[in-house]
Formats: C-alpha cells, sequence, structure tokens
C-alpha cells in the first residue's frame, strides 16, 4: 500500500533511489518536464505540466487548492524555495505569476532567502571545477560557448554540466 511520490524527475532512469521506486505499489509523479519516450507506464497519478518553472511550483499549488491548511516546517519551506530558486536561475528564467505566487505561498510558511542562499552555497571544489570548464570555454560562430575537457577529465552527474552551461550562459552574446 506504499505510495511514492516522484518529483522533477520525467524518467523511471532518472531516480536518485531505484530501489525504493521497485519496492512501492503505488507511484505518483509530479514533474515539469516532459516525458520522453521512457517515461513512467504505470502510476496511480500524474501530474505533469511543462509550462510550470519547477515542481515545487506545482507542489505549492496542490498547497493552497487542495489544502489550503496544510503546516510545513521554515526549513522544509525553505528548501522548497531553493528548488525554485534553482530551476529558475534565481528567478531569471521561466518565471511567471505562478512562479512568484509559489515563493510568496513558500515565504508565508516561513520559507528565509537568507537560508536559501546558505543552503545553495558550493564548495571551493565546485567552484574552481566551474572556473576551469569556464578558462576552457571556446567561443564558436561569436555565439557558442563549447567545452573541451582534459581527456580524463570525466563529468560525472548533470547538475555539474547544468552548472556549467548556466555559467557559460553569463557571457555576452552566447546563446
Amino acid at each position: 500500500t506504499t505510495l511514492l511520490i516522484v518529483t522533477d524527475t520525467q524518467s523511471p532512469k532518472l531516480v536518485r533511489f531505484p530501489i525504493l521506486r521497485e519496492k512501492a505499489s503505488r507511484l505518483s509523479i509530479i514533474d515539469h518536464h516532459r516525458a520522453g519516450d521512457d517515461g513512467y507506464k504505470e502510476w496511480l497519478s500524474y501530474y505533469v505540466e511543462s509550462s510550470a518553472s519547477s515542481s515545487v511550483e506545482l507542489v505549492s499549488e496542490m498547497f493552497m487548492f487542495y489544502n489550503p491548511g496544510i503546516e510545513i516546517t521554515p526549513l522544509e519551506a525553505s528548501i522548497m524555495l531553493a528548488g525554485i530558486v534553482v530551476d529558475t536561475n534565481n528567478f531569471m528564467f521561466r518565471s511567471g505569476t505562478r512562479t512568484f505566487e509559489a515563493a510568496s505561498t513558500l515565504k508565508t510558511m516561513g520559507a528565509d532567502m537568507i537560508y536559501v542562499k546558505k543552503l545553495l552555497r558550493q564548495p571551493i571544489h565546485m567552484e574552481q571545477e566551474l572556473a576551469q570548464a569556464f578558462l576552457r570555454a571556446e567561443i564558436v560562430q561569436n555565439r557558442f560557448a563549447v567545452v573541451c575537457l582534459e581527456p580524463d577529465q570525466i563529468v560525472e552527474d548533470r547538475t555539474t554540466l547544468a552548472k556549467i552551461s548556466d555559467k557559460l550562459l553569463t557571457i555576452d552574446g552566447i546563446d
């Protein structure tokens, strides 16, 4: 009878703990990514809206519409707000009225932006890795930034790739 709610993960291949997914007899999906061909096949509920800025936006809307009396701790609200901050790149991309309403809801639930910034700090080795990638960037056709790493250097996770891409998009004229 266990219900597993999977958020922000459009494919079963990307689930952080696949053993949990395999053990759960019932599955609900809440996501803002478009599902690919390898999407979830069996689920109890499926709420995917690609126009949302983040899965947190969808969850906070559920708080407002389905259970306006729900209570979460300020820590939980701050962690959720951090999700919006990450997915919108500090409210710069894919942010709409719904995004700010979700952030406002979380703020009324005790979310603390200073704590969010602390949560999102990176260790020095990550900043060094980003800086190294930035230094190795080449501009192609005056609009694309391409990074060629050392042959033995491996970027192990998609998050790091996204951070490198986001950093490169801060260069004027880069698409």
